[in-house]
């Protein structure tokens, strides 16, 4: 029991944040530490995707890839912002990633009806690395 109590409580103190901010710099808050997790916050004015819309409603999305080590057959995506059906008001998400050691790599994909651009760093993709 206090294993897992230290456990959470290590968790919570070394949490991180990573911002995607809309001047298209990125900002970490805390310290990137295998084993704790970092939320991913992206301001959505950086997806340059066409808007694409259905009955005045949004129908586009972003979704967040990651990997770690440059392994990207095991990419993981995520959704940040979507429209669950027409007529809704878009989602917002904030995801979380368990961080492991070495390097976690990031990049977005903004899609709609009217095509895919990517938020990649000029296709360099948003390279971190991990204590």
């Amino acid at each position: 029991m206090c294993f897992n109590t230290l456990a959470l409580l290590t968790t919570q103190i070394l949490a991180s944040t990573i911002h995607f901010q809309s001047d298209f710099s990125t900002k970490i808050d805390g310290d990137l530490v295998s084993f704790t997790k970092t939320t991913i916050i992206y301001d959505l004015s950086r997806a340059k995707c066409p808007h694409a819309s259905t009955h005045g409603a949004d129908t586009w999305f972003v979704t967040l890839l990651s990997t770690f080590n440059n392994d990207f057959e095991r990419t993981v995506t995520e959704s940040i912002a979507y429209t669950p059906f027409p007529g809704a008001k878009q989602v917002y998400l904030t995801p979380e990633i368990e961080l492991q050691s070495g390097e976690l790599t990031l990049w977005f994909r903004c899609s709609s009806l009217a095509g895919t651009t990517f938020d990649s760093d000029f296709g360099q993709n948003y390279h971190f690395k991990i204590q």
